[in-house]
């Protein structure tokens, strides 16, 4: 039956009913007027009104499925929103935990970064009072050279003294030797008389002579001594050059710790820049996940609504 038809189609026109007669059924047409009012019957518009109300409630049932299906499909979506935002969220607690430890860590080496700093400084202290102190036996080792400096050409004059005395002590000897000599050869006859007195001063010149040669020796040992002391002062000289060279050593080294000093505090900053933009991206990142929360919880409150 068709669902538009009106409540003139369920009346017969011969006056019989819907379902028998003989006369052909025919909607009522706009000229008709009173005549199509007046062919109108209760079983007609009953049955027309029964027609219209399950149309009604097939219309209303298809409706409700439909509205029941979009629920379900607007739930489903939700619960998709939800697992979606819930593991977006996981992963960036995860991303934040990662963050964390890694700033965590780079605070650990800041600190670690900042004790050697403190302990290179340490260290320089230590260097300088090192370098001071060498400085300090240098000067120290240099005045030595100079009054052993002078110690030796003090010696050397008193050895040449003591050997140009002697010389001239020889040579006095000689002199009274050579005149005691002629003297003898004019008096033989006084000589014979005398010959143990000579012999007695030849006994005391030889002994003399004796006294003269370990003197020598002495000089001479005197003078290697003071080879030696010449070769020790060359040492020293040799030593203490090694020594300057040693504190120019050092003085390049506090320079090159210095300069690695330097570029560590360079290098500590730039790790604090790093960590302020890492908390300033965490900040961010948190404000996303709040905002991303609240439309969330708006969107729930509209479905909801």
């Amino acid at each position: 039956m068709d669902e538009q038809a009106g409540p003139g189609v369920f009346f017969s026109v011969g006056g019989g009913s819907s379902s028998g007669g003989t006369g052909s059924v025919r909607a009522p047409q706009p000229g008709d007027g009173e005549a199509a009012r007046a062919h109108y019957s209760i079983p007609g518009i009953l049955h027309f009104l029964q027609h219209e109300w399950a149309r009604f409630e097939v219309e209303r049932a298809q409706w409700e499925v439909e509205r029941a299906e979009l629920q379900m499909m607007v739930e489903m979506m939700m619960e998709m929103m939800m697992e979606m935002m819930v593991e977006m969220m996981v992963e960036m607690m995860m991303e934040m935990m990662v963050v964390v430890v890694m700033m965590v860590e780079m605070m650990v080496v800041v600190m670690m970064v900042e004790m050697m700093v403190e302990m290179m400084m340490e260290m320089m202290v230590v260097v300088m009072m090192v370098v001071v102190m060498m400085m300090v036996v240098v000067m120290m080792m240099e005045m030595m050279v100079v009054m052993m400096m002078e110690v030796m050409v003090v010696v050397v004059m008193m050895v040449e003294m003591m050997v140009e005395m002697m010389v001239v002590v020889m040579m006095m000897v000689v002199v009274m030797m050579m005149e005691m000599m002629v003297e003898m050869m004019v008096v033989v006859v006084m000589m014979e008389m005398m010959v143990e007195m000579m012999v007695e001063m030849m006994m005391e010149m030889m002994v003399v002579v004796m006294m003269m040669v370990e003197m020598m020796v002495v000089v001479m040992m005197v003078e290697m001594m003071v080879v030696m002391m010449m070769e020790m002062m060359v040492v020293v000289v040799m030593m203490v050059e090694m020594m300057v060279v040693v504190v120019m050593m050092m003085e390049m080294m506090v320079v090159v710790v210095m300069v690695v000093m330097m570029e560590m505090m360079v290098v500590v900053v730039m790790v604090e820049m790093m960590v302020e933009m890492m908390v300033v991206v965490m900040m961010v990142e948190m404000m996303v996940v709040v905002m991303v929360m609240v439309v969330v919880m708006m969107m729930e409150m509209m479905v909801v609504w």
